[in-house]
């Protein structure tokens, strides 16, 4: 996730504290999910998605849930 998250915010915003302002979060949650370091909870992908305008369902599945695998091991 951390890889596509980061290229998102930092292809939108300068910097990861830049986009901790715009969605008033404090510089180090943003960093710590944008780097991959803590998980971001599901209110917290709401307000990216909409912050980042991921509209995209491919997109938001390969930003957020890319390291799932849809294959089952039995």
């Amino acid at each position: 996730m951390q890889n596509n998250l980061r290229g998102k915010v930092l292809g939108a915003y300068p910097s990861i504290t830049a986009f901790a302002k715009a969605i008033k979060w404090d510089r180090k949650k943003a960093s710590r999910i944008v780097n991959g370091r803590q998980d971001p909870s599901t209110k917290d992908i709401e307000e990216m998605v909409s912050l980042l305008e991921i509209s995209n369902a491919n997109d938001f599945v390969n930003i957020f849930f890319d390291g799932l695998s849809t294959l089952r091991t039995e």
